[in-house]
């Protein structure tokens, strides 16, 4: 574990900030390198992944990621390797980055929580219970990452992959919702739209589920949605996936009056990453009926 890093003044980061738009480098991989340039004028070196779990959960790296937020647009585009997603934890959201892993590597998904209070990160860690829940969210955010070429294959019909991207698209603003302060009731419906729009990906891939009768006959009603698809899916998947839909408020609610409580926003969000993740494993042909 290396020393912690001291808070870098705003005058470094907007300098720093301002070499990257020049170098044209995509805001969502700015914060992880002026960790790194950070870590190193501190006379802190080694591997990018090495600083990233030394540092992702100390101050230092939390005031960077902070100034990047507010000055560029973090958040709102997916920039490999690495992608934000959030955790809820004592009924706020909070930053979890999810970095693209190569190869065979042990990661303990805690390290990748971002800006929270040493005393709350403390207690997250004896948490067993919100543990396993931040890892198995974590991981199915890791599935996707790596599968994520299976979005733009040419192999992949088009209207799968069209419907898969809108998932994706959904999830990523789904997540920059549910940070926002307070918590944006925007994303239960985005979390329903990519709920949908995933598993009717899936669904062309391994049912062959047509634009008409997706216009037509399965519409916006979740429940067909699943059932779709449930051929294709192991059963255990099948039987938390055919869970989820109570959890999303109606096509309708979104221009009705009122307001899903934290828990709730943040069970449709995990839910939609989850079929994410299981539609993509599938559609990889690494989980079987």
């Amino acid at each position: 574990m290396l020393p912690q890093l001291p808070i870098p003044p705003e005058e470094w980061l907007i300098n720093t900030n301002d070499e990257f738009r020049k170098l044209e480098l995509p805001a969502g991989e700015r914060p992880f390198r002026a960790l790194e340039r950070w870590a190193e004028q501190n006379d802190q070196s080694g591997p990018r992944f090495n600083l990233l779990l030394s540092h992702l959960s100390t101050a230092a790296f939390a005031a960077i990621y902070a100034f990047f937020k507010e000055h560029t647009s973090l958040g709102r585009e997916h920039a490999a390797p690495f992608r934000q997603t959030c955790f809820l934890y004592d009924t706020a959201f909070w930053p979890v980055i999810v970095p693209m892993i190569y190869g065979q590597c042990t990661v303990d998904p805690i390290r990748f929580v971002v800006g929270m209070p040493p005393a709350l990160f403390t207690h997250l860690g004896w948490n067993s219970t919100a543990r396993d829940e931040l890892d198995a969210h974590w991981f199915d955010c890791e599935h996707q990452m790596n599968r994520q070429r299976f979005i733009d294959d040419a192999n992949v019909p088009e209207l799968a992959r069209e419907f898969l991207a809108g998932g994706e698209k959904a999830l990523l603003a789904a997540a920059e919702s549910l940070l926002a302060v307070p918590p944006n009731q925007k994303a239960g419906e985005l979390s329903r739209d990519a709920f949908e729009s995933t598993l009717k990906g899936l669904a062309v891939v391994k049912a062959g589920l047509s634009a008409e009768r997706a216009r037509k006959r399965i519409s916006h009603d979740l429940r067909l949605v699943v059932q779709e698809c449930a051929g294709a899916l192991p059963t255990a998947e099948c039987a938390r996936l055919e869970k989820a839909p109570p959890l999303y408020p109606t096509v309708g609610a979104r221009y009705e009056k009122g307001a899903l409580a934290s828990q709730r926003l943040w069970e449709c969000y995990r839910e939609a990453q989850h079929a994410m993740a299981v539609s993509l494993r599938i559609i990889a042909g690494e989980l079987m009926p």
